[in-house]
């Protein structure tokens, strides 16, 4: 029995860091090694809890990212196109699409997981000492992909500000990432919605099931895979990537590789613990605490990983009708201004008074793309910038 039990409880502590704001996999994984020695429980079970934890919070992120416009990093490029959506009544559409993807890119990751495990040591070997050149190649492309000198010259004034501003603050330490993705890609959202909404229209539940487009899907799978082996990689960094290569103008196939980047790069976090001995999450970290991931170990943490992927998909439906049934009686206008006192709250619980600050200079630098008419994602050179730098040997961690 104790195998079920850790999974039920990797399966509640990922419901709850996808559900609340603020709150991720990684300020609960060092709760399980202590209740794995407290409750006298293996190593194995505890691996499984933290695996079912990751996978469970990846799905049911997007709920709160969709309908509040709080995003975490994995989630933080899908905010503007779910809440369009939210805003036309199709908020269960995008969850759908957002839960397909991860779905999908979980069950591509696993059968994936022990052939490239086998062949990534080398790979990361090779590409290790050009991960600074290869970040800087994604930066050039993003602005190019503008197309336009005008629009060129804006993508690049906002991610040199958004880089300077994560510059100047990601010292502070993982929290001043929540403050910070909320403002460049949550709140700005919300404050323009605020600008000219009065009324949240009802959420349809009888739409038309999505199609799947396998193009975004297998871009996101490899951008996820990418992202889940080398350091400094995210899900943001691998969803511009895939970006890049499907050059999809759909929303639904932009969420379909969003989510398939995230799921993705959770579960290669652990396979990188296998394939190169290096942990690339909170999670994987505390795994490979608890037990050395030889084949047999990996292969079992992919069973898990796909038994929480099913629980989820199961899941996320039923707490996003019950999400929806007491958004839409509520004026979006309130709803908007309780959204906004939410991130101030959390801002002020998680970095003190110095996040406000900090907060309300990142919502005025992600309000600059719907106003110039370029991509939101350029202002995830708040995360780029320094990591290239980094790895070009210009900055220190």
């Amino acid at each position: 029995m104790e195998l079920p039990l850790c999974f039920l409880l990797g399966a509640g502590m990922g419901v709850f860091a996808g559900l609340i704001p603020g709150v991720h996999v990684n300020n609960l994984t060092p709760l399980v090694p202590m209740l794995v020695v407290s409750l006298g429980l293996s190593p194995l079970g505890g691996a499984a809890a933290i695996v079912t934890m990751a996978v469970v919070q990846t799905f049911t992120s997007y709920i709160p990212s969709t309908f509040l416009g709080v995003p975490d990093e994995g989630t933080a490029l899908s905010v503007l196109p779910t809440h369009r959506m939210v805003l036309e009544g199709r908020g269960l559409t995008a969850l759908r699409l957002t839960t397909s993807g991860c779905l999908w890119g979980l069950f591509l990751g696993s059968l994936l997981a022990l052939p490239l495990a086998a062949v990534f040591g080398g790979v990361y070997g090779l590409l290790r000492p050009f991960l600074g050149w290869i970040l800087l190649g994604v930066v050039v492309l993003m602005i190019l992909s503008e197309g336009s000198p005008p629009r060129m010259a804006w993508s690049l004034l906002i991610f040199l500000l958004s880089g300077m501003l994560g510059l100047l603050t990601l010292d502070m330490g993982g929290k001043a990432l929540m403050p910070l993705l909320s403002g460049l890609f949550g709140m700005s959202v919300v404050l323009e919605s605020l600008a000219s909404r009065g009324k949240l229209p009802e959420q349809r539940e009888g739409e038309e099931e999505p199609r799947l487009s396998l193009p975004p899907l297998l871009s996101g799978v490899g951008a996820g895979i990418f992202a889940g082996f080398l350091p400094g990689i995210g899900p943001a960094e691998g969803t511009v990537l895939s970006q890049l290569l499907t050059r999809t103008r759909r929303v639904e196939d932009f969420l379909i590789s969003v989510s398939g980047v995230n799921l993705v790069k959770v579960l290669f976090s652990f396979v990188a613990l296998q394939a190169i001995g290096r942990p690339r999450s909170g999670a994987a970290v505390a795994v490979g605490e608890l037990l050395e991931v030889g084949r047999g170990e990996l292969l079992f943490l992919m069973g898990v990983a796909l038994l929480a992927g099913a629980l989820s998909s199961l899941l996320v439906p039923r707490l996003a009708k019950a999400v929806c049934s007491g958004i839409s009686r509520i004026p979006y206008r309130t709803l908007g201004l309780s959204t906004l006192l939410l991130v101030l709250s959390l801002t002020l619980l998680w970095c003190g008074p110095r996040g406000l600050p900090l907060l309300l200079t990142a919502a005025a630098i992600g309000l600059l793309p719907g106003r110039v008419g370029v991509r939101r994602s350029h202002g995830m050179g708040v995360i780029l910038l320094p990591c290239m730098l980094y790895f070009l040997g210009l900055r220190s961690l």
